[in-house]
C-alpha cells in the first residue's frame, strides 16, 4: 500500500473514486492532519455542505467562505514546491501536459483537428512559465491576443 508524506500533501489535490470509496472520508482525514500536524491553513470545497461541517466540528478554528459574498480564486497553472531546476522542468512539462490533454479531452482538440493551436498553447505556456511559477490563464489571453495583433488598436 502506498503512503502519503507530507511533502506529498504541499500543492493542489484531486481525489477521484466511486461513490461510496470513502473519499469524503479520506479528504477529511487528510484536511484535518495537514491542519494538526503541519499548522497549515487547508481549503475544502464542498458542493454538497455536509462534509465541510464535518471539517469544521473537527477543527474549531474554522472560517466558512461562502463564494456569494466572499469570492476567491484557484490557480491551476501554478507551480507547487521544487526543490531544484531539473525538478521544475519535469513539473513545467507535466503541468503543460495535463493542460493541453483537458483541453482535447474537454474540447475534442487534437492533433490530428488543431495541431497549429496545441503548438501555439504549449509554446505560449512554456514561455509564461520561464517569467513565473504562477502564470494564470488571463496572462495566456494578454499573450496570445498581443502576439496575434488582436489587441484592438486596428491595426
Amino acid at each position: 500500500m502506498e503512503r502519503l508524506s507530507d511533502r506529498d500533501l504541499l500543492g493542489h489535490a484531486m481525489v477521484i473514486g466511486a461513490t461510496g470509496s470513502g473519499k469524503t472520508n479520506f479528504l477529511l482525514y487528510t484536511m484535518h492532519h495537514i491542519h494538526r500536524s503541519m499548522n497549515a491553513a487547508v481549503i475544502f470545497v464542498d458542493p454538497h455542505g455536509q462534509a465541510s461541517l464535518d471539517l469544521a466540528r473537527m477543527i474549531p478554528e474554522t472560517r466558512v467562505f461562502d463564494p456569494t459574498y466572499s469570492p476567491f480564486g484557484l490557480n491551476p497553472l501554478e507551480l507547487g514546491p521544487y526543490s531544484s531546476r531539473e525538478d521544475r522542468a519535469l513539473m513545467v512539462q507535466l503541468r503543460v501536459g495535463e493542460l493541453l490533454r483537458i483541453m482535447e479531452d474537454l474540447f475534442s482538440v487534437t492533433v490530428d483537428r488543431a495541431p497549429r493551436l496545441l503548438w501555439i498553447l504549449r509554446g505560449a505556456l512554456l514561455y509564461l512559465y520561464t517569467l513565473t511559477d504562477t502564470p494564470t490563464f488571463l496572462d495566456l489571453y494578454y499573450l496570445l491576443t498581443d502576439l496575434m495583433g488582436m489587441d484592438g488598436g486596428g491595426g
